[in-house]
């Protein structure tokens, strides 16, 4: 079997998707809604769990998280721009409306965990699509979870992601707490890194049973949880979303 048959052959056996809308969410990202087949969507059970691009036969592969909750459609991704994998995926989708995915990946986030605690919700760069579609999944019953407070970082005001929905979440007592590495002076909130911003964001919250969900590059997700560690947080109350 030659190279040409086998990608033609691999990509036979991916879920056609639709993409039914790419905007520009922000500089370094692009958002993307896709309508998934009926199996991806059944598959796609918990908050947090990734689709897996296949890219056997065009190139436009990777892991995206979903940034709606599930039962939600359609999906909707966050893709970030600069890089090769990215850049191939908006360019196959703009260009042809229609993307090949493997599967639902990953465990998701444990969120029934959470009912009747505070939550510290943690996320940087794309991380945030993931958070995302866990904050719209504990809205959905509000009144279940205590107090949430989401610790989000970007280098500057124009990065963040969902910014146009901060509104709803803030009136439905999601508090959110931007942190900024790389902000104009103009800028008054908190500058750094989310994980030096943790104990201040969570003088509120009661570590002592709180549970903390996070979501971003590997050196952020190990800083946070050492940071979260000495506001009390222990390792099992930590949920990462793979």
């Amino acid at each position: 079997m030659t190279s040409e048959q086998a990608s033609f052959q691999h990509a036979a056996l991916a879920h056609e998707v639709v993409v039914l809308e790419t905007w520009k969410e922000t500089d370094r990202l692009c958002g993307m809604r896709i309508a998934p087949s009926e199996s991806l969507s059944l598959a796609y059970s918990e908050p947090g769990q990734v689709l897996e691009l296949d890219g056997a036969a065009t190139g436009a592969g990777g892991l995206f998280a979903i940034a709606a909750p599930p039962g939600v459609h359609p999906f909707e991704l966050l893709v970030r721009r600069g890089s090769a994998t990215g850049e191939r995926v908006i360019a196959i989708a703009r260009s042809t409306a229609r993307l090949h995915a493997r599967a639902v990946r990953g465990a998701g986030f444990p969120w029934r965990a959470a009912r009747s605690s505070d939550c510290v919700l943690v996320a940087a760069g794309a991380g945030i699509a993931a958070i995302c579609a866990l904050i719209e999944q504990m809205l959905e019953e509000r009144e279940r979870f205590g107090r949430v407070v989401l610790v989000y970082g970007e280098r500057d005001v124009g990065d963040l992601a969902y910014r146009a929905r901060f509104d709803d979440w803030q009136s439905r007592r999601i508090e959110i707490i931007p942190v900024l590495s790389r902000a104009s002076s103009s800028w008054h909130g908190a500058f750094g890194h989310v994980h030096h911003r943790l104990a201040g964001a969570t003088a509120a919250i009661d570590t002592s049973s709180a549970r903390a969900f996070v979501c971003g590059m590997a050196p952020m997700v190990e800083a946070t949880r050492s940071a979260l560690h000495a506001i009390g947080i222990a390792d099992d109350r930590i949920h990462l979303n793979h």
